[in-house]
């Protein structure tokens, strides 16, 4: 399976295993992984696994630092996403705030 189609997959418990069969063939430190990975979540999210999505999601906080900035900005994303859903609106302010840290801003 390649993104695309795991970005496209329906939200539901099938989607999950599918895309827990791609992240195991990619590299861990792939904006690839980190997109299939932030997509998991807001499935696990709309499934009811709120907490589930967001332990996952902070999990790979710490180590982040360690990859692209956009691999960062979904994570981030997820978070956003997730938190302004269930009106934890003192934390997505804190996402959206590391977020613009690592945001790349052009010179046009």
């Amino acid at each position: 399976m390649y993104l695309n189609e795991i970005l496209h997959l329906e939200k539901n418990n099938n989607s999950i295993k599918k895309i827990d069969l791609f992240l195991s063939t990619v590299n861990k430190k792939s904006l690839d992984y980190y997109k299939a990975f932030a997509y998991k979540n807001i499935i696990l999210h709309t499934l009811g696994k709120t907490n589930e999505a967001l332990q996952n999601l902070y999990e790979v906080i710490p180590n982040i630092q360690n990859v692209n900035s956009e691999a960062i900005i979904e994570i981030c994303d997820a978070i956003i996403t997730i938190t302004i859903d269930v009106k934890e609106f003192s934390e997505a302010k804190k996402y959206i705030n590391f977020k613009k840290e690592h945001l790349k801003f052009s010179n046009l």
